[in-house]
């Protein structure tokens, strides 16, 4: 395939421009890419964030974990980059129920967050299918008064 497409260019006369195409194309870099071939951070759009106010919902347990605010679920949320107390906070919106298993905590059902939140890619409950893909990254979260 590929002689039939040179040799009708040599047949054509145009080998010149399509060798100067063809090299021109192989410097081309995508632009999520620096020159060595590795991401650029700069062009990830995982490294845009918004920041948010949110009221949490409920949490619940089904398929994966759903921590629900009127925002969106944030169950498969990546929480790394939160500091102890964020964590703790966060950890802090289940609780175990002995009739309903893991429920919202009412102290919290209600009540209005602070979320920065960008994207990453991480562990995702992909409808209950597991694997990987793109997840909410938690950067800040506050409770409102």
């Amino acid at each position: 395939m590929v002689f039939k497409f040179l040799d009708k260019r040599f047949a054509e006369g145009n080998e010149k421009v399509v060798y100067d195409i063809l090299k021109d194309l192989s410097n081309v870099v995508p632009e999520e890419f620096d020159g060595d071939g590795k991401e650029n951070p700069d062009d990830d759009e995982s490294n845009e964030t918004e920041l948010i106010t949110c009221i949490f919902q409920d949490y619940s347990v089904g398929d994966c974990g759903h921590i629900l605010f009127d925002c969106g679920d944030y169950g498969d949320a990546d929480i790394q980059q939160l500091s102890q107390e964020e964590k703790q906070l966060w950890m802090d919106l289940g609780v175990d129920d002995e009739t309903d298993g893991t429920k919202g905590n009412p102290k919290y059902v209600g009540k209005k967050f602070s979320v920065r939140v960008g994207t990453t890619r991480g562990p995702a409950c992909n409808e209950g299918q597991g694997g990987e893909g793109v997840v909410p990254r938690i950067l800040e979260f506050k409770l409102m008064n």
